[in-house]
């Protein structure tokens, strides 16, 4: 019996114990929720206006909404065309030094399926889609200039087939620069529907891409194409700058940098080589662009004001670290004087524009 008491009393003690310890728990809890709550209604009221707030017409919310993407639409058309305009003679002229090539006719179009969906209405009223593709863009020397063709032109056709929509654009012109040096293009304007005969031209394969929602400084190649983003056409103020990026990223892509990088990976003996084999990409980059860019017509002598301007954007590549992709750009500015110094005395001896 006294045994039993013993084991029962302890047994209470126990329980008693565990009692008071999830009592204390529930306590630390509920103290735990309040500090949470209070912080809360602290970081809230802090939130909370101290004036009144006029009451606003959400009709008024979605017009201003409309007006605020007619203006991102414009401004994308006016980068677009600024892109399109310095790339299509750097393109043209490159084919020379470049061995992959295609046929184009110095336009761009669009559709409203490209948009953004909350973009597809205000893309409409602005570019009056329809049901066709439109042009965006003419080079104004270009064939399709020559032929009279405009923006806002429609393309109802290419060869007598319809086009249905502007992804399928350059795989439909690719299919007849297979095969003519000519196509037949449906035009629809103001004047009417009519047929055009426009001639194609020769330009490298390497299209140039805007990066349109990408606000961060940058360009580069791939091997297929190049992308500028918004954020580098908004600092370059200068279009001989921007004109020597695009030929620098095209030389980039006709030297085949990109897979020689890939392979690098794989092979190189070390990395002292490495690191320097692509430092020295960039400066042969940097050679060949400016060739490209003299020989489509632009001011050379600016080109290295950009690699200046870069420096003051981006201050570590004045004297970058080991591992950095691009060397110095005071030698890189040097390397360029040279080059250009080069081409000049090309121009002067009536020399071919050829590295």
């Amino acid at each position: 019996m006294g045994s039993t008491i013993v084991l029962e009393l302890k047994t209470c003690l126990t329980i008693g114990v565990h009692f008071k310890t999830l009592t204390n728990l529930l306590k630390m809890r509920n103290v735990l929720r309040f500090a949470v709550v209070f912080q809360l209604a602290f970081v809230l009221s802090a939130c909370t206006p101290m004036f009144k707030q006029a009451a606003i017409d959400l009709y008024a919310v979605e017009h201003e909404a409309r007006q605020q993407r007619e203006a991102v639409l414009n401004l994308a058309m006016k980068r677009l065309a600024r892109l399109e305009g310095l790339s299509y003679p750097l393109r043209r002229a490159a084919v020379a030094l470049c061995d992959e090539h295609e046929k184009g006719l110095g336009l761009e179009v669009h559709d409203e399926s490209e948009y953004l969906k909350e973009y597809g209405a205000v893309a409409e009223a602005l570019y009056h889609f329809g049901k066709t593709v439109k042009v965006y863009y003419v080079h104004p020397d270009s064939p399709a200039a020559e032929a009279g063709i405009r923006d806002g032109d429609s393309i109802v056709a290419i060869e007598g087939q319809v086009l249905q929509q502007a992804k399928d654009w350059k795989k439909r012109l690719n299919e007849v620069s297979d095969k003519k040096d000519t196509v037949v293009l449906t035009i629809n304007n103001s004047m009417g529907q009519r047929d055009i005969l426009v001639p194609f031209v020769p330009v490298v394969s390497y299209d140039s891409v805007l990066l349109l929602y990408e606000e961060r400084v940058k360009g580069y190649a791939d091997g297929n194409n190049i992308y500028i983003s918004s954020g580098m056409l908004r600092l370059m103020e200068s279009d001989e700058e921007l004109a020597f990026l695009i030929g620098h990223e095209l030389a980039h892509n006709c030297l085949i940098h990109i897979s020689k990088k890939k392979w690098g990976w794989f092979l190189w003996p070390s990395g002292y080589l490495f690191v320097y084999g692509w430092k020295g990409a960039e400066i042969e980059a940097d050679r060949l662009g400016v060739y490209i860019m003299a020989r489509a017509g632009y001011d050379i002598t600016k080109s290295e004001q950009f690699l200046r301007h870069m420096a003051t954007t981006f201050p570590l590549n004045i004297k970058p670290g080991f591992f950095a992709r691009h060397p110095p750009a005071p030698r890189r500015v040097l390397a360029l004087k040279t080059t250009i110094a080069e081409i000049q005395r090309k121009v002067v001896t009536g020399e071919p524009l050829v590295p």
